[in-house]
């Protein structure tokens, strides 16, 4: 004869031990899952982080030409869709060579850094400012006109001549 009782007594510790070493196992589960959303987060922000650091230049902290290929275009678009006016200026620092020749790379450094702030401060945040190259800026202006143009540019000019570097 079967003992039912006693049969029952055993299939129901073994379905409590399996429902407990099943609970600990999902919970474990859950707990490691939570551990690589936190870690897939913190390496998703670093990933933005690093994409976002390659559209600047690291000499004046501007846009660079990557910045400059990305934002632009969305920039202009943006103002065009809500029919503001928008300026496109390009700089050049005249005999910029000249200058790395006669003071070195330090200090033509320093001449880019300055023009980058100058370009910056003239214009504020509303403004995108980027490096195009080597000695060569380009500045976004949304809502400027054509008939500020040259206003612009002579106050870029002389922010620009006013700021001085030491020499050593």
């Amino acid at each position: 004869a079967v003992d039912l009782p006693a049969l029952m007594a055993d299939a129901t510790k073994e379905v409590a031990w399996t429902t407990g070493s099943l609970l600990g196992q999902v919970h474990s589960m859950m707990s490691n899952a939570t551990q690589a959303t936190s870690q897939l987060s913190a390496v998703n922000a670093e990933a933005m982080r690093l994409q976002e650091q390659t559209k600047i230049d690291a000499l004046t902290g501007v846009l660079n030409r990557l910045g400059l290929d990305h934002t632009g275009p969305e920039e202009w678009r943006r103002l065009a869709e809500t029919n503001q006016s928008v300026l496109l200026m390009f700089a050049d620092l005249d005999d910029f060579k000249s200058v790395n020749d006669a003071y070195g790379h330090d200090k033509g450094d320093e001449a880019l850094q300055r023009t980058a702030e100058a370009l910056a401060e003239a214009y504020g945040p509303t403004a995108v400012v980027g490096r195009y190259g080597g000695d060569e800026f380009v500045v976004l202006l949304p809502h400027a006109s054509e008939a500020e143009a040259g206003i612009f540019a002579e106050r870029l000019r002389e922010r620009i001549a006013e700021r001085e570097i030491a020499s050593e």
